[in-house]
């Protein structure tokens, strides 16, 4: 995979999804079919 076909991923870091319950922090790895981040759970 190039490196081109890799930026095609928003950075969502700093993000708030799910109705503002969980805060995405970080990027935890990168791939072909997506991004799993770090998400700090806003009610706990």
């Amino acid at each position: 995979m190039s490196p081109a076909s890799t930026q095609q991923f928003r950075n969502l870091v700093g993000t708030n999804i799910a109705n503002d319950r969980f805060e995405l922090l970080s990027v935890l790895g990168l791939g072909a079919y997506g991004v799993v981040y770090l998400a700090r759970d806003r009610e706990h």
